[in-house]
């Protein structure tokens, strides 16, 4: 056994040098909400150190902050519980294309996105906007279960510069929009889609299901809709997916209530189904396989 006793080190002083992180002290400010999903900090959103994780977290942020005016993204990590809408009732602007040493929207790299994959979790990038714009540029939506991104409330909506990729679910159950989800109020509602590609949003299920409309896009109850130069392939009913009685109308493009104007836009191989979905199989509704206009 030990008899040496007790031991009280004498005061001293000491100090530590180490390298902060390159993102430390980095951010747009006190009107910016930061995302990004291997961020650090505590997830409240005030720069890029303390960034946002995942939705709910951009949720909590939103709703404990107050005169944030954009959102800026570099990625977000999935969910584990159910994610809803964040509200909003002036205009936002939710950027994309940031690297987490900028502190500016000028630096970004030109052409650079940002990628928002929830991995088929819960969806991510939910607004109710009552009234302002909504505007989104710059940011991928792929793997969401349901909609890519979408919108909903009286507000506008401006997305430009934005993909729209592979999008799905396994099964039906009338999802509409599964990469461009818009609903408005008919005769106020402006939204407007620019230099957008639109690729492999899908309804991939079999028998006897409504698969929903627009794969690609879906609008409903807008004063008008723009679409210019835009490009839509491949969304739809993959063609070893559909079957039996399958329902999809308008899998590029679906419009109610929503007078349609589009420019310079490609529309290609998309695919669907006009079977009727009646137990008599007869010849079909024939609505419109890639782009359907009603109301």
């Amino acid at each position: 056994s030990s008899t040496a006793g007790s031991f009280t080190p004498s005061d001293s002083e000491f100090s530590v040098t180490a390298e902060r992180p390159p993102y430390y002290g980095h951010g747009g400010g006190d009107k910016v909400l930061h995302v990004w999903k291997d961020a650090p900090g505590t997830g409240c959103g005030t720069n890029w150190l303390n960034a946002c994780r995942t939705w709910n977290e951009v949720r909590a942020a939103w709703s404990s902050l107050s005169g944030i005016e954009e959102i800026w993204v570099i990625d977000v990590d999935k969910d584990t519980e159910s994610t809803a809408a964040i509200s909003v009732s002036s205009n936002l602007v939710v950027r994309g294309g940031f690297s987490n040493m900028w502190d500016s929207a000028e630096q970004r790299l030109e052409g650079a996105k940002s990628t928002v994959d929830p991995q088929k979790s819960y969806d991510a990038f939910i607004f109710t906007i009552s009234s302002g714009t909504l505007e989104v540029e710059r940011i991928v939506f792929t793997g969401a279960p349901a909609h890519g991104l979408t919108k909903s409330g009286a507000g506008d909506l401006w997305v430009h510069d934005c993909d729209f990729w592979a999008n799905a679910r396994d099964r039906g159950g009338n999802f509409t929009g599964r990469g461009l989800c818009v609903s408005g109020t008919a005769g106020t509602s402006v939204a407007a889609v620019s230099n957008c590609t639109f690729r492999g949003n899908g309804m991939f299920a079999g028998g006897d299901y409504n698969l929903g409309y627009g794969a690609g896009a879906y609008f409903a109850n807008q004063k008008r809709v723009y679409i210019d130069d835009c490009l839509f392939m491949t969304n739809g009913v993959g063609i070893n997916s559909g079957y039996g009685r399958d329902v999809a109308d308008g899998t590029a493009i679906y419009a109610t209530t929503a007078p349609l104007t589009m420019r310079n836009t490609k529309i290609i191989a998309n695919t669907g189904t006009t079977r009727d979905n009646s137990s008599t199989e007869t010849e079909g509704n024939m609505n419109g396989g890639a782009v359907r206009l009603e109301g």
